[in-house]
């Protein structure tokens, strides 16, 4: 019987500021992870954080940029611990200059569109260590706590002072677990009528909003 190999690396969408791709979306509803400033990641996608395979691997905070077909590289960090479904890393490597754009000519499956990863897109050994090298390359290496160049002090501040006030709360996404089952019902509902696309449109769009978490 062929074994399955277990993921070396997770390509992992989060949403952004949109002023700044750089930023955490600190003014909407994902403040917190990647969090450099403790390095931890305690909130988002808890799939991931409970999944058997993520210890030691390395994860690729992956955002989307409007205009640009696929993902882009924001941060990098290998999960060297796991504690009470907190994934923690002593140092992170992120994208000072020009973010690197994951095409398909690097990562064989990726999609030219938005789409939802919970817990996100598993890569091989082959897979991550050819991303991984790229970032090792062209991305500043920094210890967890440390400022990236990158970012102003003030918003640096912001970022860590959001992260905190979000710490101890409840995360959701753009959408419950209540409207996704009224889009279940719905979508069973309609599937025989014009009413059924206009809803699905309105359901990806719900999708499109949200870190998949």
């Amino acid at each position: 019987m062929r074994s399955i190999e277990k993921p070396a690396g997770w390509i992992v969408r989060h949403q952004r500021e949109k002023r700044n791709w750089r930023l955490r979306n600190v003014t909407g509803l994902h403040p917190t992870d990647p969090n450099w400033e403790t390095g931890t990641y305690c909130k988002c996608h808890k799939k991931l954080r409970t999944s058997s395979e993520v210890k030691n691997t390395i994860i690729f905070d992956a955002i989307w940029i409007k205009g640009e077909t696929y993902p882009f590289v924001r941060s990098a960090f290998k999960i060297k611990s796991i504690k009470d479904e907190i994934l923690e890393f002593d140092s992170y490597y992120f994208a000072d200059g020009e973010p690197l754009k994951i095409t398909p000519d690097i990562i064989s499956g990726m999609r030219p569109r938005l789409y939802r990863t919970n817990p996100g897109k598993k890569l091989n050994k082959i897979e991550t260590k050819l991303l991984f090298d790229i970032v090792k390359k062209s991305y500043t290496k920094y210890e967890k706590g440390k400022k990236p160049i990158s970012i102003f002090a003030d918003d640096w501040k912001i970022m860590v002072t959001a992260a905190k006030k979000n710490m101890h709360k409840h995360h959701s996404c753009s959408f419950d677990k209540q409207s996704v089952r009224m889009q279940k019902f719905s979508r069973n509902r309609y599937t025989s009528n014009n009413s059924y696309q206009s809803y699905h449109a309105y359901d990806r769009s719900k999708f499109r909003n949200c870190c998949g978490c």
